[in-house]
């Protein structure tokens, strides 16, 4: 490959990163500040992750699942999602471990889910899509389980005015009153993400400028 033609590769490839990116910190935004199911806010910004890693690979899903992180992180500590400012203000460290590491894995693996995906069903888009759609809510609301229940147990029941450790019976209680909450908003992401993402990546699947990228 040319120098000239490598250069417009990697252009091209900056552009869309851009334009994903652009689409998602909106679209996250949105979600916090509009879109509210009891203390925490299911998001609406995974289908450009589905769309970066379908179009750039792995380096455009882990990018884009940074991106992702670092609005959620950006929403908490600037209080546009109070959730999780209550998280970072407790505990920032994790809280920030956690808002990328979730993003970054959900990124990652569902890239390489629309990759395995594109060879099963030989290189078609509309179920690599599907698959990878359903793949990355999934990473990203278990990452956020995980690092709940391993690292801000007391401050789940904290917020939900709760004795912490005085009654077994008490924290298992809003433990499982959390976890639903979560699954409830994970179902709204999976259904949005679904839905969406092959429809867009079957659109853009038609463009002369991604047969390539799609094709490969």
């Amino acid at each position: 490959m040319s120098i000239s033609k490598l250069q417009k590769k990697k252009n091209l490839e900056l552009t869309q990163l851009a334009l994903l990116s652009a689409i998602l910190v909106v679209l996250q935004i949105l979600s916090a500040s509009l879109v509210r199911v009891g203390l925490v806010a299911p998001t609406l910004a995974l289908v450009p992750m589905v769309l970066a890693g379908a179009t750039l690979g792995i380096k455009g899903g882990v990018t884009l699942g940074a991106v992702f992180g670092a609005v959620t992180f950006i929403c908490g500590i600037t209080g546009l999602d109070a959730y999780t400012f209550y998280l970072f203000d407790n505990k920032p460290l994790e809280t920030t471990l956690l808002c990328f590491l979730k993003g970054i894995l959900a990124g990652l693996i569902g890239a390489l889910a629309f990759k395995g995906s594109m060879k099963i069903f030989k290189s078609n888009v509309l179920p690599s899509a599907l698959v990878s759609g359903m793949v990355i809510p999934v990473i990203n609301t278990f990452t956020y389980l995980l690092g709940m229940a391993l690292f801000m147990r007391d401050l789940v029941t904290d917020a939900n005015n709760s004795p912490v450790y005085s009654s077994n019976d008490a924290l298992i209680t809003v433990m499982i009153g959390f976890a639903g909450m979560v699954l409830f908003n994970f179902i709204l992401e999976l259904i949005v993400t679904t839905v969406c993402s092959p429809a867009v990546a079957t659109v853009l699947s038609k463009s002369k400028k991604f047969k390539k990228l799609f094709s490969k």
